[in-house]
């Protein structure tokens, strides 16, 4: 009994053995298929190590042919290797893995072109394959790109606005054109363009890109602008900035640079102090825009230096205290027309000539509307003696009144007598206005002078009555043109049966091309020698078309 007992034990041990030993093959052979995987993936990392080599230069140099996955930084220039065709294939792999600002820049080595130009250049986070072929180099991954035009996105080498013009302060090379994707971008400080050559902002869309103020920009400035600047498609916000625009400085543009040419064209301004600043002599052209709650001006003219030159077209102005304000300037040139001006409280004026500080040598302001809260013109004054406002040429604005050279003269009760010494010889009639009023004329006595720049067609409506000294002469009258009497207009004539009764006398006039200068006068004639003439009442407007 107690053999087959230990006979069987026996077997067990056998048994558990037997599972051991397979046990242990099993995960022996498991052990080795995982290893030979290790070292497989082992010698494949090597293998592309081998192949690339990543090499770190901070430097300019000359790159080698085993230099073939380069990671660049900083300002730097990399020289390709020297090539034959034996070398066509070879493959350098370049990445500017630096700062937004730096700049690699990639050349053959000698005559070598690198896709037919003498360089390449790589901003932040670019890599480019150059590949040799005929003793030159060509780029793997062919772009086509427009040269001097930046995109600034989340995903490319600029994020930020600063980040973009701090990059062109160190390698700008001509005219740029700065592309900003869709979406809303802070302002925290201002940005001070100072460049040598022009710079434009564009949006992606009318609508779709955003300049935000943030914090840091309070009681500053979005843009000061020194040189050429242009601004297409972007809206400017103050609402970001909790009270910004209520303070003096929290302006959106301001023109610093004295004699630059600067566009903005179909961008939005919303909640500033001013919208725009020209605080020298700039150009600026301000077209198809919307500015809306500026504190106190839509655009505002203030500079020391003579000439500016100012031109507001198709823009139209909402709930701003000042719209247009030309509050400093000497020689401006100023063209505003086709806008559209809705106020917001009895104190808005759209339109602010200030004489005292400012003065043009053009002024035209034409076609605008007003929606009749406020004012829409105000500091002109077309009837001043000394003629201070003479050329501005304020014409067809809706609810103000038309600025084209027009006069009114009354004579009443005069006294003044004129003496037809010889029958049908002209004389200038004498009498003095009692009741005036003229723009862009001039007037002594009998002598209406024009004075504006613009040449227009007149028309004269002209009445009074006359007493004569004698029975049963013919009083005739006329409108001479510059003292020669063979230039008369709208020659008329009135029987008089009985000396010293009234009678009446009317002419319409017809002018062709008033020039500056050109003055007119009433003369008259009679039938018969000594005829003393008063000229007791005369009616005398004119207007110009």
């Amino acid at each position: 009994m107690n053999s087959i007992i230990q006979l069987h034990k026996k077997k067990m041990l056998y048994i558990r053995y037997l599972l051991f030993s397979a046990i242990i093959i099993i995960l022996t052979i498991f052990s080795t298929s995982n290893l030979y995987g290790s070292i497989s993936k082992l010698e494949n990392t090597i293998k592309i190590d081998g192949k690339l080599k990543n090499i770190i230069k901070t430097t300019s140099t000359t790159l080698t042919k085993t230099e073939t996955m380069v990671i660049a930084c900083k300002d730097i220039t990399l020289t390709l290797p020297v090539i034959t065709v034996a070398d066509d294939g070879l493959e350098l792999v370049v990445k500017n893995d630096g700062l937004c600002t730096d700049l690699i820049t990639v050349i053959g080595n000698g005559v070598a072109t690198i896709d037919g130009s003498i360089k390449s250049t790589l901003t932040r986070w670019k890599v480019k394959t150059y590949v040799a072929a005929g003793g030159n180099w060509i780029i793997k991954e062919k772009e086509i790109i427009n040269e001097n035009v930046f995109d600034v996105s989340s995903t490319g080498s600029w994020a930020t606005i600063p980040e973009i013009v701090a990059f062109l302060k160190l390698h700008m090379m001509d005219a740029s054109v700065i592309r900003l994707e869709g979406g809303f971008y802070d302002i925290t400080t201002t940005q001070v363009i100072y460049l040598p050559y022009s710079l434009t902002f564009e949006g992606k869309s009318f609508g779709a890109t955003k300049l935000t103020a943030k914090t840091g920009l309070a009681g500053k400035p979005m843009f000061r602008c020194f040189t050429d600047c242009y601004f297409k498609m972007i809206m400017f916000d103050g609402t970001t900035l909790d009270g910004y625009g209520s303070n003096p400085g929290e302006d959106a543009i301001r023109l610093a640079g004295s004699g630059t040419y600067n566009e903005i064209k179909e961008c939005t301004f919303d909640h500033f102090s001013n919208a725009i600043v020209d605080s020298t002599n700039a150009a600026l052209w301000l077209f198809d825009c919307d500015v809306s709650n500026a504190y106190r001006n839509g655009v505002l003219i203030h500079g020391d230096i003579p000439g500016v030159r100012v031109r507001v077209a198709q823009t139209d102005f909402m709930s701003c205290k000042n719209a247009v304000n030309m509050d400093k300037g000497s020689k401006a040139i100023v063209q505003i027309n086709l806008g559209t001006y809705y106020n917001k409280d009895s104190t808005d004026t759209a339109i602010i000539y200030n004489p005292k500080t400012f003065s043009f040598s053009t002024m035209i302001i034409t076609n605008n509307a007003w929606n009749s809260v406020g004012k829409l013109i105000c500091g002109f004054d077309f009837s001043r003696p000394d003629k201070r406002d003479l050329n501005a040429y304020v014409e067809s604005n809706a609810g103000y009144e038309n600025e084209k050279p027009h006069s009114k003269i009354d004579v009443l009760f005069n006294t003044t007598t004129t003496i037809v010494a010889t029958a049908g010889k002209w004389e200038k009639a004498n009498f003095t206005g009692t009741n005036n009023y003229v723009s862009d004329f001039g007037l002594s006595g009998n002598k209406l002078t024009y004075l504006s720049n613009q040449v227009y067609e007149g028309a004269m409506n002209i009445s009074g009555n006359i007493i004569c000294s004698k029975d049963s002469a013919i009083f005739s009258v006329a409108v001479v043109k510059n003292g020669n009497i063979v230039n008369r207009y709208g020659e008329t004539s009135v029987k008089v049966v009985k000396h010293d009764d009234q009678y009446q006398w009317f002419m319409n006039v017809f002018m062709e091309d008033m020039t500056k200068n050109d003055y007119y006068e009433i003369w008259i004639t009679s039938s018969s020698n000594n005829d003393i003439y008063t000229l007791q009442d005369v009616q005398w407007y004119c207007n110009t078309q």
